[in-house]
């Protein structure tokens, strides 16, 4: 009867072991699916600002997948972990094939040139020149920005309209009495002629500038591209993809911000 009652322990105890590992199997394997959805999810909201307002609609439909996705693995065992994971998968592969698809719309359709959209021949002023000169350019030339370079034509600054309100206000001085170099930003966000109408509305939306002094490999200045320039050239392609990522653009740099949490030299920049 001992033999007995031991083998039947030893038994237990090896049904036991092959039950929790296979319990931790299953555990994992829930983990891993739900951190998938996670991951996809994230994707996709980071993209968002791309969508067309057709594209939207979709992925409003992907995530409400997600969702119902999601609460079913919360509830499955075992016997359905199989289902489960393939749906994952399933899932997974056609929401990153839609990102894929939507990114490459925007690309393909804002791939023109820098060069041909920017204004050429920019009226610029030196850090040695008054506020009152950058002034008068702004006013003559209706600009709300003026590139800063050396004699050679190196661009080391910009100075704008706010910036030369804000030096006025706090420095209680005549115009005539201020270096525009005492006020320029000397962190200054710029592109070449040959980058893509994409690549500086993905510029301006990260850093949430409105313009983009543009310099060739010597980085002397070669032109300036604006928002306004941007809203030109994409409202003549007549595009969703395009119009929406402009959209976005303008949102992102609308987005209200601390000045206190930029670098002084950066602020200028706006």
């Amino acid at each position: 009867m001992a033999r007995i009652v031991q083998f039947v322990q030893v038994e237990m105890t090896a049904m036991a072991k092959v039950t929790s590992a296979r319990l931790t199997s299953v555990n994992e394997s829930i983990r891993e699916a739900i951190r998938e959805l996670a991951a996809v999810r994230e994707e996709g909201r980071l993209q968002m600002h791309h969508f067309s307002l057709p594209a939207m609609q979709r992925w409003n439909e992907f995530e409400a997948e997600l969702d119902a996705l999601e609460e079913h693995i919360g509830r499955s065992g075992a016997r359905t972990l199989d289902a489960v994971m393939a749906r994952t998968r399933e899932l997974s592969t056609a929401v990153r094939q839609f990102l894929r698809r939507q990114g490459a719309s925007a690309k393909h359709r804002l791939d023109t040139k820098v060069r041909f959209v920017m204004t050429p021949k920019v009226v610029g002023a030196t850090p040695v020149d008054d506020l009152n000169h950058a002034a008068r350019i702004m006013w003559e030339g209706d600009f709300g920005m003026v590139p800063v370079t050396q004699p050679d034509g190196s661009l080391v600054g910009v100075i704008t309209d706010r910036d030369v309100c804000m030096a006025a206000y706090t420095r209680g001085q005549a115009l005539t009495g201020v270096p525009i170099d005492v006020a320029m930003a000397r962190t200054v966000f710029t592109c070449s002629p040959d980058d893509t109408v994409y690549q500086v509305l993905d510029l301006m939306r990260e850093h949430r500038v409105r313009r983009v002094p543009v310099v060739d490999d010597a980085g002397r200045l070669v032109g300036v591209v604006t928002l306004a320039d941007l809203v030109r050239h994409v409202d003549s392609l007549g595009d969703d993809a395009a119009c929406s990522f402009l959209v976005a653009t303008l949102s992102a740099i609308s987005e209200p911000r601390r000045s206190d949490s930029l670098p002084p030299s950066a602020a200028a920049a706006e």
